[in-house]
């Protein structure tokens, strides 16, 4: 089973691929650098439950959807 850490990157970049952003225009949206939001996809960092909260919202995306079977890894790319 993988790690909350993992999973919630790989929404993450699924998300932000799936808006055709770069890592620059997320971390302008959710007030992060570049360099914790690629941390983040990569799964080689956590993050405190207020980032994950702006990085959801700068998706506009209800909660639910953003998690919805997130035991399941996203769909590819």
């Amino acid at each position: 089973m993988q790690t909350f850490q993992i999973i919630f990157g790989k929404r993450v970049r699924y998300f932000r691929k799936r808006q055709k952003w770069s890592q620059e225009k997320l971390a302008e949206k959710t007030g992060l650098s570049r360099e914790r939001i690629s941390k983040i996809e990569t799964g080689k960092s956590g993050t405190h439950f207020q980032h994950v909260d702006s990085i959801v919202r700068a998706f506009d995306v209800p909660f639910n959807e953003f998690f919805n079977d997130f035991e399941k890894d996203p769909p590819p790319d």
